[in-house]
């Protein structure tokens, strides 16, 4: 049957498996990439595995059902569920690229995929606003750059710099960076397989290229692998419980960021289109919670 007849007979598409075989669609979503969704991709690759047959439309609605009734945070399924269909359109890419998916299956593949949204909602999250417990003052920035090693204070200033997450400094690679004048462009791959670029003073720049000495990526090991996501997040942990007494992860580098540049520039959807969030709104539940102090809120002409 047809794609056309398919949608007429109110079915949905899926990848049949004479076209494509279930082991190469979960092969391709399971290969390591430059994005966030390397851990929270196994889960969704587990539950199609021990369903066995063909990845298809099935699959993933079953999954997304399943996923609602775990006992995880709203804010855990939401990036699960993002996981599953970033790395499914780069699996569908890359089947189609090769011939082993016909374009028009994949063309109605991802129609359906927009459906799913609607007739399994995700729950709800609500956001709540970064506290002061999870911000960074400059002066707190300043002293652990004071106590930290080279390698680990040219993460930290890139962080601090930037506002990305670690998984972005990670994946940044070397062959992608241009030098502008006093600048440094650098892509990088965040949420939803999503690029922007971030940008950093030359001298920052040259200074990460003379230390690290990467081939490939920007932070690299002495081996030519990409630092690790948890060996950075740890380094920062550690050295703010002992340089500051307080619990502060490289998270809080990118939360500063934010507050500061909004607090400094006022550009809200500057800073959320910089920051790589899907809408502004996001940023200003974050970031814009101001509270009215008595004198702004009692009106001097009510009297007492």
């Amino acid at each position: 049957m047809s794609n056309v007849a398919l949608r007429e007979a109110g079915a949905d598409p899926f990848f049949a498996p004479r076209v494509v075989r279930h082991d190469s669609v979960l092969d391709a979503m399971r290969a390591h990439r430059a994005d966030a969704y390397n851990g929270h991709i196994r889960d969704f690759i587990a539950f199609a595995e021990e369903r066995g047959g063909p990845v298809d439309f099935e699959t993933v609605r079953g999954y997304f059902l399943a996923l609602n009734e775990r006992p995880f945070a709203n804010g855990t399924k939401a990036i699960r569920r993002t996981a599953v269909k970033a790395r499914l359109r780069v699996a569908i890419d890359g089947l189609t690229d090769r011939g082993a998916m016909d374009f028009n299956e994949a063309a109605a593949f991802r129609e359906a995929m927009g459906r799913l949204d609607r007739e399994v909602p995700a729950p709800k999250i609500q956001a709540a606003p970064i506290g002061a417990d999870k911000i960074l003052r400059r002066d707190e920035y300043d002293r652990l750059l004071a106590a930290a090693s080279r390698r680990d204070g040219l993460v930290l200033s890139f962080l601090w710099a930037t506002g990305c997450r670690v998984s972005e400094l990670t994946g940044a690679r070397i062959d992608r960076c241009e030098v502008k004048g006093r600048t440094a462009h650098i892509p990088v791959v965040g949420k939803g397989n999503k690029e922007r670029t971030l940008r950093i003073r030359a001298s920052l720049y040259d200074a990460i290229r003379a230390e690290f000495h990467g081939a490939v990526y920007l932070f690299e090991t002495s081996g030519g692998r990409p630092f690790s996501r948890i060996y950075v997040s740890e380094r920062v942990h550690k050295l703010a419980r002992e340089v500051l007494g307080r619990r502060l992860g490289a998270h809080s580098l990118r939360h500063s960021f934010a507050t500061r540049q909004i607090r400094r520039t006022g550009k809200i959807e500057g800073v959320s289109a910089y920051l790589g969030h899907s809408s502004p709104s996001i940023t200003m539940a974050f970031y814009c919670h101001e509270r009215l102090e008595d004198d702004e809120l009692f009106d001097p002409e009510d009297g007492e």
